[in-house]
């Protein structure tokens, strides 16, 4: 996952590697991809020889993401009850087979055969679900917050984003916000039923839970120059926009500038102000679609050679990024050191950081840097910190700007 634009911790609750299990003495991805009773097997239980020899590949090793809850069983908990776990998930092989129609390309992540198709809903670490309802401005109770982040984010009508693919979900996750991950494009809606007829088009039924009246809903699908792929995507988000809308939800779109294809390159390369600001400038799905039909009507553009300056900065803009994601890696562990701190440890820490910003000091020091993440770890954790230490006052000696820095 690394230079993924993907938070360690969100990585770490999400991904993992498949490989040959030592006691069964058989590959843990056939468990996780082969379960559904719908696939025809021998007397014996096993596989048909024309699926092992399908899936053959899935041997040389891979990973595996789980889809998470399943939010069709919100409605009926009572918190702190938790959700129902799905089994349903993607694999991407380290070796993928062949696309039989389209010779030369690859089927880069395997669904499970004859399941239906689900929707990720990542497990998402506290540190960053706090984030997410901050900039919500909604404070969920202790109890609903026990019933997992995605139940507090549809009881509160958290705003979501639908991406492309588990990946792309877990990098905007990090960034701080709600995204919903469609296992392909078409996947958010349903228009044949399960023995193939047409039928009239309607929500996939878990991403049909968050179409909450005046909820704002954008998509964020990649960016595309050929104009078959550009037109399924146009053809996707108008639909499924169309479907959310009608049962109140307020739909706009994040278009990517390119050249880097999808939302998780391009915060790699442009870093997460990039991505806010196009974010910020999301159109509206009726603004968005006559977007695309004039610009389908004007003469395509030059492509624009960058100057030495535009260069520069897009170096700039990469070491940046770089530098983030290794600031997420810190964060990660001063969050953990603080975990295991005594009170008094604690208290001492909170000072000796606001001591530091008192006097001048460097920019781009390494221990200003440091430093500044420690900072933003003792603000997002304030609440829980003022607890610890007042928990344990009477045995402490905490000096009394200890305590106004921190409550500040």
């Amino acid at each position: 996952m690394d230079k993924s634009a993907i938070h360690p911790d969100i990585a770490a609750l999400n991904f993992k590697s498949l490989h040959l299990d030592s006691i069964e003495q058989e590959h843990q991805a056939w468990e996780h991809l082969m379960y559904s009773d719908k696939i025809s097997r021998r007397n014996d239980g096993r596989l048909l020889y024309g699926d092992l020899t399908r899936y053959a590949h899935i041997e040389s090793g891979g990973w595996w993401c789980n889809a998470g809850v399943d939010p069709r069983s919100f409605s009926s908990l009572q918190s702190p009850q938790k959700p129902t776990t799905k089994i349903w998930g993607c694999y991407k092989p380290n070796a993928p087979r062949n696309k039989v129609d389209e010779p030369g390309k690859f089927i880069k992540y395997e669904h499970p055969p004859k399941a239906d198709l689900s929707i990720f809903l990542l497990d998402v670490p506290e540190q960053i679900a706090n984030r997410i309802y901050s900039k919500a401005r909604v404070n969920p109770t202790n109890s609903d917050r026990q019933s997992g982040f995605w139940y507090c984010v549809w009881k509160y009508n958290v705003p979501v984003t639908i991406a492309e693919g588990a990946k792309k979900a877990a990098s905007l996750l990090s960034q701080g916000h709600a995204a919903i991950g469609l296992p392909g494009i078409y996947a958010g809606y349903r228009s044949k039923d399960n023995q193939g007829y047409e039928i009239k088009a309607r929500l996939h039924e878990e991403l049909a839970v968050f179409a909450t009246p005046v909820r704002d809903i954008k998509f964020c699908f990649d960016y595309e120059t050929k104009p078959k792929t550009k037109q399924n995507i146009e053809i996707a988000i108008s639909r499924t926009g169309r479907l959310l809308e009608q049962q109140g939800a307020k739909v706009s779109v994040v278009s990517l500038p390119g050249p880097d294809k999808g939302v998780d390159d391009f915060i790699v390369e442009y870093g997460s102000l990039a991505y806010e600001k196009l974010s910020f400038e999301a159109l509206g799905l009726r603004e968005w679609q006559k977007n695309n039909q004039e610009l389908r009507h004007s003469p395509p553009s030059p492509p624009k050679l960058l100057s030495s300056i535009e260069r520069k900065q897009r170096q700039a803009h990469k070491y940046n990024n770089d530098s983030q994601y290794d600031n997420q890696k810190l964060e990660s562990e001063i969050q953990q050191k603080i975990k295991l701190m005594d009170s008094q440890e604690l208290a001492s820490l909170v000072l000796e950081v606001a001591n530091y910003f008192k006097k001048p000091y460097q920019e781009n020091d390494p221990q200003t840097l440091q430093m500044k993440v420690i900072r933003q770890v003792i603000r997002s954790q304030k609440e829980e910190i003022i607890e610890r230490l007042s928990s344990n006052e009477q045995e402490l000696e905490i000096h009394p700007e200890q305590r106004t820095r921190l409550r500040h």
